[in-house]
């Protein structure tokens, strides 16, 4: 019997395959800037290697700038929290948010400039990744969970490791909107 797929699965999954392809499979092997690895979780192994991309679908350093407000209850307006749609856009469903991140560290020993610039172009590939892959726009589960949006964002103090500056390590964030249907399944 197989085990029934879950849209955090799914997502995790689809996101290993477009960072595979925007990442390794389609940079040039003589560019400084292509990962060497991308995987699902904290690296453990693969610390060795002088670029490691490591996706993660609970954001690790923590909760969103906004989790006061996510905490509080409903929104008063629609600016406090934009992801909450009106019930009836989205067919009566419910619609909820999974905060992740996309960690790059370069593990190489080079000067502070030049692991800046291959930074920036690794983290501008994973941001084109996240926002422009068509692979990324619309998942279906087998719970009948659907994620409609997925894109990245700013998350204040969190770039580069929580507060700590570093030139080696940083953060892109990302949430993706889940919309689950508020109807009673009752397939036997």
């Amino acid at each position: 019997m197989t085990v029934p797929q879950a849209i955090e699965h799914l997502i995790a999954e689809t996101l290993m395959e477009v960072h595979m392809d925007w990442l390794v499979n389609e940079v040039s092997t003589h560019d400084k800037s292509r990962a060497n690895s991308v995987i699902l979780g904290k690296p453990t192994s693969e610390l060795r290697s002088p670029i490691v991309v490591s996706i993660h679908t609970q954001h690790p350093l923590g909760p969103p700038e906004d989790v006061d407000k996510n905490i509080s209850g409903g929104p008063r307006t629609q600016s406090e929290r934009p992801w909450r749609f009106p019930a009836e856009s989205t067919g009566g469903a419910t619609v909820s948010a999974i905060f992740g991140a996309t960690q790059v560290r370069i593990r190489e020993d080079m000067s502070h400039s030049e692991a800046l610039r291959i930074k920036a172009a690794v983290v501008t590939r994973i941001k084109q990744a996240i926002n422009k892959d068509t692979r990324l726009r619309v998942l279906e589960d087998d719970f009948g969970n659907t994620m409609f949006w997925i894109e990245t964002f700013e998350h204040p103090g969190y770039a580069a490791g929580g507060g700590d500056v570093s030139i080696f390590i940083e953060w892109v964030s990302w949430r993706a909107f889940i919309c689950s249907s508020t109807a009673r399944d009752v397939t036997l």
